[in-house]
């Protein structure tokens, strides 16, 4: 299954709130720093799963917004899916909650275990999910039920729990390299558990783990053991991380998927750096695969919709911010861009212009990389401010790029500057680029007047032809775009686009450079290379 639209209203702190999203991602990532509506949209997934059979659980307050004790509750949650609607709920969504370490359990014997479906779980994101004694249970009942089914009668016993959990074995020794898992004991025993072998210790109980030990193994085999009950479900998994080394995060989220079937859609709620950088690598390998719910600065007073959010550096950088607070700001980029513009504020709009301009064009697909301006194109060639020999010695392997503006420079003269590694626009600057006409053409589209092409790139002419005679070259843009920016202004009807001309073509215009026009693709390569 995969949820098209999920829709909340008046539930919990949200007065409205809508999520959008396509068809294809596997992993929804709900990110956003504490408080901000991560756990009530898990519990929205389960409510609507439960309702349909089971209630609110005797607790309709905890769902109304501002905790309102009235008795309606209905219709406050909705779910859409790209795939024809469930008739029954229970087998379309599997909850568990962040309140899941379970210190020991003790075997009450032996006992038939319902399917799973037929359990609602915890009804709210605040109770304890407490599975691993059924989850004994059900390894048990199931190992029992095998015995009997007339096509495994020739098996061993034994054979039927190795079946079982046989699929725990090596993700556990892959996220815990001293942890074995080797049985469940006899249900009949007063004190049975789970049994591990933990370095030169053999018989290790479930109750002698460490917390985070336990955490993964739950995990784990909760999965193993509910994922043909729901192998066509919405699976919400509230904060996988805790209690777990941060260290083995990612491995912990890569696991997990590979145990769920393709055709489970996983949504989990995090602020693990580890899991957002798998959750990254999987979406840099398919963006389709991966979806990103920002719910960092939502007003839940007001009617929202989210859509999945385009993970750029700026992205990135919240959601360090949420994973790892004051250390975010010892994450290094990969590479550092070194352009022209003042490194201060002078002329305001115009101070660390080009920087900002090339970081809105290209946090999308680079979401990795900085960019600085440090001062004139002498600064840029001879890093005259030492910005990049003082990066590569506080971050190990920072590759630092020098980009300067063509401007009236010779072919010779840039494969001089070639040698020494600094690059050369092939444009005379970047208004050049944001000035072309795909760009102008994207910007009437933002702003809903697609039919206003022909007219705005005929002002960008009469704008040129003015700078012209004023005695300027004719391809210098950065003369021509002031000129330009009052009329596009006034035939697109802009009025909070950018105070001046600078903040206009950086804050308006650089949002409209993308990729696959001809101007994103040069100034691509002549910044980044082939």
């Amino acid at each position: 299954m995969h949820i098209r639209k999920l829709t909340m209203q008046n539930f919990k702190a949200f007065l409205d709130l809508a999520i959008e999203l396509p068809k294809s991602p596997s992993l929804v990532v709900l990110c956003g720093e504490n408080g901000t509506g991560k756990s009530s949209i898990n519990d929205a997934i389960g409510t609507w799963r439960n309702t349909q059979h089971w209630g609110y659980g005797g607790d309709p307050e905890f769902f109304r917004r501002g905790g309102d004790r009235g008795d309606d509750v209905n219709g406050q949650v909705d779910i859409e899916f790209h795939e024809d609607p469930p008739t029954d709920r229970r087998a379309a969504a599997y909850i568990r909650t962040a309140q899941r370490i379970t210190v020991e359990f003790i075997n009450q014997g032996l006992q038939q275990m319902p399917p799973a479906i037929d359990q609602p779980g915890p009804h709210r994101s605040i109770d304890v999910d407490d599975r691993i004694a059924e989850d004994y249970q059900r390894l048990i009942a199931l190992s029992v039920d095998a015995i009997w089914d007339k096509e495994e009668r020739e098996k061993p016993a034994g054979e039927f729990v190795d079946q079982l959990v046989g699929g725990i074995a090596d993700p556990l020794a892959r996220l815990l390299p001293g942890l074995q898992f080797e049985r469940p004991d006899k249900p009949f025993q007063a004190d049975s558990t789970f049994r591990f072998s933990k370095n030169d210790l053999t018989g290790y109980s479930y109750k002698q783990l460490s917390g985070g030990e336990k955490a993964v193994f739950d995990l784990l085999l909760d999965t193993i053991l509910k994922r043909t009950e729901f192998s066509d479900a919405i699976w919400c998994i509230d904060e996988p991380e805790l209690h777990v080394n941060p260290r083995i995060h990612g491995v912990l989220l890569r696991e997990t998927l590979s145990l769920l079937p393709e055709t489970v859609q996983l949504w989990i709620s995090t602020h693990s750096a580890g899991m957002l950088a798998e959750a990254r690598r999987m979406y840099e390998q398919d963006h389709d695969s991966v979806a990103f719910i920002d719910l960092s600065g939502v007003d839940p007073r007001k009617p929202l919709v989210l859509v999945p959010s385009t993970p750029s550096r700026a992205f990135w950088k919240r959601q360090l911010e949420v994973a790892l607070g004051d250390m975010a700001t010892l994450v290094a980029p990969s590479r550092v861009v070194l352009c022209e513009g003042s490194p201060v504020e002078g002329n305001r709009s115009k101070a660390r212009w080009d920087s900002q301009v090339l970081e809105r064009i290209f946090s999308g697909e680079f979401p990795d990389v900085g960019y600085l301006s440090v001062g004139n194109s002498d600064d840029v060639v001879g890093d005259r401010m030492d910005v990049g020999a003082a990066l590569t010695a506080l971050a190990d392997g920072v590759e630092i790029l020098r980009v300067i503006d063509r401007d009236g420079r010779s072919q010779e003269q840039i494969d001089e500057l070639a040698v020494t590694g600094c690059r050369v626009l092939r444009r005379r600057h970047l208004e050049s680029y944001l000035l072309g006409e795909d760009v102008l053409d994207a910007l009437c589209e933002t702003n809903g007047q697609p039919e206003k092409k022909t007219q705005l790139r005929a002002e960008l002419v009469t704008a040129f032809q003015e700078s012209v005679d004023r005695g300027n070259t004719t391809d210098d843009a950065k003369r021509a775009a002031g000129g330009f920016v009052v009329r596009a202004r006034r035939l697109l009807g802009i009025r909070q686009g950018g105070s001046d001309t600078n903040s206009f073509l950086r804050d308006t215009v650089a949002p409209c450079l993308r990729p696959g026009m001809t101007a994103y693709d040069e100034l691509r390569t002549d910044v980044f290379g082939a």
